[in-house]
């Protein structure tokens, strides 16, 4: 049984194709980027306008600084807990001999 190739099939369409697999075939040969391009088109997002954008990148730095200055604050609370846990651990030290 001969099978025929997909290009035979395109050339030749007065011919129906008789297998199944062929018949897949030119549906998804010809189908598919008819849907790619439908689904792509669906799935744009819209953009905000251009100030809307500013807005956004200047909250987005306020809380950026609002984190390293908190990060910074972290590193010296954690200083002075030190600071007073060595001072805490000298006094008992000192007043148990």
């Amino acid at each position: 049984m001969h099978r025929k190739s997909a290009k035979e099939c395109i050339s030749n369409y007065s011919q129906p194709c008789k297998q199944i697999g062929e018949l897949i075939f030119l549906l998804r040969f010809f189908l598919a980027p008819l849907y790619a391009k439908r689904s792509a088109r669906q799935s744009a997002r819209p953009v905000p306008p251009f100030s809307a954008q500013r807005e956004n990148v200047a909250e987005l730095e306020a809380n950026r600084k609002l984190v390293e200055a908190n990060r910074e604050l972290i590193v010296q609370l954690e200083a002075k807990t030190k600071a007073n846990l060595v001072e805490v651990w000298r006094e008992e030290t000192t007043n148990v001999g």
